[in-house]
């Protein structure tokens, strides 16, 4: 059997756990431009809060229109989201940067094994 594939445990942090600002929810301005930058402002639990400004860039769509990105400050790559661990972390940046999984890639649940085991089973026939 094959060591193939991600491992069943891993050290690595899930998306979902923490705080994330998704370049979806931004809003154009009066003239229906996107703006070139963002601010964000992180509250923590002791009351203090940081500021941090996020880069923005657009792409066209298929269909017309534009769609928003952040820019990872960090790798300079465009995202749809960019979050934010803890207090001691100084920016927002992306994913990739931050090294954060997604829960799914780990734990593809009954169907999916079902799905594999039949595809196994048939590939043998």
């Amino acid at each position: 059997m094959s060591n193939r594939g991600r491992p069943r445990t891993s050290t690595r942090l899930f998306a979902d756990d923490y705080n994330a600002v998704n370049a979806s929810d931004l809003i154009r301005d009066f003239w229906g431009k996107w703006p070139s930058s963002v601010g964000l402002t992180a509250t923590f639990q002791d009351r203090t809060t940081r500021n941090f400004t996020a880069a923005i860039t657009t792409s066209r769509m298929p269909t017309g229109g534009e769609r928003a990105w952040f820019v990872c400050q960090f790798c300079r790559r465009r995202c749809g989201r960019l979050y934010f661990l803890h207090e001691q972390q100084r920016d927002f940046a992306c994913r990739v940067c931050l090294r954060l999984a997604y829960w799914i890639q780990y734990n593809k649940g009954q169907r999916y094994r079902m799905y594999r085991q039949m595809l196994k089973f048939f590939r043998k026939v």
